[in-house]
């Protein structure tokens, strides 16, 4: 007598594919968020750790020269806003 089946999708083991072929497409999507994830969590930590460590000691240098009176709340405003860019 002849077997003509190999449970679900014929798979190569004779088993398939427990997702009945969406296997492959639902790793593939898995993969690609990960890798997305990691892309996001590793932009935000340059950012963090360029940007905010290296104008901060301008900032806080800032903020203490516009307390002496070195310098007037116009000039404080635009200096402030060119290192914020």
């Amino acid at each position: 007598m002849m077997y003509f089946g190999r449970g679900f999708g014929g798979g190569y083991f004779g088993y398939g594919s427990p997702f009945l072929g969406i296997g492959g497409v639902l790793m593939c999507a898995v993969c690609m968020a990960l890798v997305a994830l990691a892309i996001v969590f590793v932009v935000r930590a340059f950012k963090k750790s360029g940007r905010l460590h290296a104008s901060s000691g301008a900032m806080e240098a800032l903020r203490l020269r516009y307390a002496k009176g070195e310098i007037s709340e116009e000039d404080y405003l635009q200096i402030k806003k060119a290192l914020e860019q």
